[in-house]
């Protein structure tokens, strides 16, 4: 069934960018044949440029604070796992959680999408989830881990060491977004839980019929 009439929302929220959008721009390059228009918001904009030709409108939101610098400058190890460089963004943190999923329930209504399509953008999902919006989650292994896993593994040997806890984040995360309606997070790698999750372009379409 064609999604003409339909309206995407593509979402990105962590990361340095261009990679990024070049994820969102080849899923805009897969709406738009299908006929759906599409809405970019971002949290920078150093490469929206790859994004700029097809999107219909674009918006920029306030990136999660990053604290890998006083990790480091704290003797602390290079974060270990996916949930630590969650934990440097602030996932520990209700008043950074609160704030973010906040801009991104704003942004989602006043766009209205009929998805919601997002590149690392955990709070944009939970923000999707939280309004009865379909929702795509795109990445890889590393960016859009299992949901299954209990615990998120360690990536390299060398760096072992753990400093946020991922139980405390998931109650932090529950904190803001059980109140709002979305199921609460048993374990940390269900920050992305999505009705697509997806390292490729083709199957988002059946959530727009």
């Amino acid at each position: 069934m064609s999604g003409v009439g339909k309206n995407a929302l593509l979402a990105w929220q962590i990361g340095d960018g261009r990679g990024h959008n070049q994820q969102a721009a080849d899923r805009r390059g897969g709406s738009a044949a299908r006929g759906v228009a599409c809405t970019v918001a971002l949290t920078r904009l150093d490469h929206a440029r790859e994004l700029s030709h097809a999107a219909s409108a674009m918006h920029a939101l306030p990136p999660l604070p990053y604290t890998h610098d006083l990790r480091m400058k704290s003797g602390h190890k290079p974060a270990a796992t996916y949930g630590e460089f969650l934990g440097d963004l602030g996932f520990a943190s209700a008043a950074v959680v609160d704030r973010h999923v906040g801009l991104w329930r704003q942004m989602i209504g006043s766009v209205a999408p009929d998805i919601v399509i997002g590149e690392q953008a955990p709070c944009a999902v939970l923000a999707a989830r939280s309004l009865h919006i379909p929702v795509v989650a795109l990445g890889n292994t590393y960016t859009l881990p299992p949901t299954s896993l209990e615990s998120l593994p360690i990536l390299l040997d060398e760096y072992q060491e753990r400093i946020w806890s991922e139980a405390d984040m998931c109650k932090t995360i529950n904190e803001t977004v059980a109140p709002l309606g979305v199921p609460p997070l048993t374990r940390l790698s269900e920050i992305y839980h999505a009705d697509c999750r997806t390292s490729g372009g083709h199957s988002f379409a059946r959530s727009l019929r």
